[in-house]
């Protein structure tokens, strides 16, 4: 809501140039939806105004027309999400902005791997089966199974979610 407070403010004077200083950190899945849909409709009715967007979030950059990657204050590259896909030959935005980083980097990156947990006789404290949930017409998870033992953390990713539907 204090994202959408300050862009009404910021478009008051009708700026030709919106800057978004990582508007969407912290931001709830349904909110970030609206606010970039929000965002969409703004560009499309003022196309003479440029917009600025400083983002960690890849699947956000990606639908921007031209993107400069920078990793502590220096320009690794510029051009489309597609250019710089095909330029690191990566199949994903994420992945190619890792294939720019410097090469000493890139070589102390280590992808987190969570061994999967199998708790067969650990009691259950939650458990969901065929779990919908929808907020108006965002759908935030879609026929999803999961149990939870007691004193296990759960973290889930849209890759587990959509790997625990039910066939």
């Amino acid at each position: 809501m204090k994202q959408k407070l300050g862009l009404c403010c910021a478009l008051i004077h009708d700026p030709e140039l919106l800057i978004l200083d990582e508007p969407t950190t912290g931001v709830d899945p349904l909110s970030r939806a609206q606010f970039w849909d929000l965002i969409d409709s703004i560009r499309q009715r003022q196309t003479n105004m440029s917009v600025l967007v400083a983002t960690a979030y890849m699947e956000e950059a990606e639908r921007f027309d031209w993107l400069v990657a920078m990793n502590a204050g220096e320009i690794l590259a510029t051009g489309s999400a597609q250019q710089l896909r095909a330029k690191t030959h990566s199949a994903t935005l994420e992945q190619a902005f890792i294939a720019l980083l410097p090469e000493a980097q890139r070589q102390a990156h280590k992808p987190v791997v969570i061994p999967p947990y199998h708790a067969e006789q650990e009691e259950i404290a939650i458990e969901a089966k065929d779990l919908t949930m929808r907020f108006g017409k965002f759908v935030a998870v879609d026929h999803v199974n999961f149990r939870i033992p007691r004193g296990e953390i759960f973290a889930s990713s849209v890759q587990t979610v959509a790997a625990n539907r039910p066939p």
